[in-house]
């Protein structure tokens, strides 16, 4: 296999006009699966060489042919960040809620309870409290709803997610018993989070897996006039919960992720595939519940015109991918990530057979390599 000439020294992409952060995140990813024993090194070189990560040039089944048909993950990191400043709006949980508080919006929203600011706690929007709130208020509300979801309000890749419950009396933090001054302590120890509805699935997909799934939409927004490009469906299972992998010490071969590609026209799903980090196997059924899995989306058309409605809204958010659950109650947004992984979103069809996806790409790294050398150091410094 032909090698290619992409680098994985900091300060090649430095100068190659990568952001410090994104390059030593891409770089750390590289290291990791050149550490690891379930890659063969050859192939692993080549990989890098490409500017892909070896886990998904197996996934897409890359060679020296049709590796250049592929966004590649070192012109993906290299890309960030997307949508200048106002990845604000999206980035951030309750900036992201306020947004969307018309009643069209609002609807599609988990209910929001509490907030941990540096002062102490808040009371948010869908809150029985009202005003100033205390200790025993936060243990009040969660005995009333049952159940929160715990997350950092600036947080990425389900990291730092919590379930904290009660029932028949007893208090639990993922599912692990504990006191009522275990909950208090939990709430002071996580600045910056926030306590939400916690969301259940409904329908079929409550069959399917008890805990909610992830159907992500992915939407280019060019000039305010949006498109949806790619969706899947990734369900939760009994063995890896992680929304990626990155554990390459050889420990995690048999841990997968149950997805199936989506229609983004129609809402049919299926084509259901077991992801895991070295390898893909078709599936017709869950491994767990051995629900078949494939179907149509309800009410996907409407779907649609909420997510089009929502991306028109934030008309400066060029690209964007919005998550979303689908419970007894309807269609619930958890987050909208401003710079989506592809690695899945790849898996059924590479970006460049869309004319959209491959121009604006193409257009963002054009940009890039046209800055000047001050202006590329200016860039390295972007957080």
């Amino acid at each position: 296999m032909k090698m290619g000439n992409k680098s994985t020294e900091l300060g090649e992409l430095l100068k190659d006009g990568y952001t410090e952060k994104y390059a030593r995140f891409y770089l750390s990813g590289c290291s990791a699966e050149e550490k690891s024993p379930i890659y063969d090194p050859e192939l692993t070189k080549w990989a890098h060489s490409h500017g892909f990560f070896v886990e998904h040039a197996l996934l897409y089944g890359l060679n020296d042919s049709n590796c250049d048909d592929y966004l590649s993950d070192y012109d993906f990191y290299k890309v960030w960040p997307l949508n200048s400043w106002a990845r604000l709006w999206i980035n951030d949980k309750l900036t992201l809620r306020l947004m969307l508080s018309e009643p069209e919006f609002a609807k599609l929203m988990p209910k929001y309870y509490f907030y941990t600011a540096a002062e102490g706690l808040r009371v948010l929007c869908d809150n029985p409290v009202q005003g100033v709130c205390s200790a025993a208020d936060f243990l009040a509300v969660l005995r009333e709803v049952g159940e929160f979801a715990c997350k950092p309000n600036n947080g990425t890749m389900a990291k730092g997610f919590y379930r904290m419950s009660y029932e028949n009396g007893v208090y639990a933090i993922n599912d692990e018993v504990c006191s009522a001054n275990a909950i208090i302590k939990f709430v002071e120890e996580h600045p910056n989070y926030i306590f939400t509805e916690y969301l259940r699935p409904g329908g079929v997909f409550a069959k399917i897996a008890p805990k909610i799934h992830t159907l992500r939409i992915n939407v280019l927004n060019e000039a305010g006039n949006p498109r949806i490009t790619r969706c899947y469906l990734r369900f939760p299972d009994s063995g890896c919960g992680a929304a990626n992998f990155f554990v390459f010490d050889g420990s995690n071969t048999t841990d997968y992720h149950v997805q199936v590609n989506v229609d983004s026209e129609t809402g049919e799903w299926g084509e259901a595939k077991l992801f895991f980090p070295n390898r893909t196997e078709n599936i017709r059924y869950h491994p767990d519940s051995g629900v078949e899995l494939s179907g149509i989306i309800p009410q996907f058309k409407q779907l649609k015109e909420s997510v089009l409605a929502i991306a028109r809204k934030f008309s400066l958010i060029e690209y964007m991918g919005l998550d979303i659950g689908i419970t007894e109650s309807g269609f619930k947004l958890m987050e909208i990530n401003s710079h989506p992984g592809i690695g899945y979103l790849q898996a059924y069809e590479s970006f460049y057979t869309d004319d959209g996806l491959r121009r604006y790409f193409k257009g963002k790294l054009r940009e890039i390599d046209a800055l000047s050398p001050d202006l590329v150091l200016t860039r390295n410094k972007i957080r």
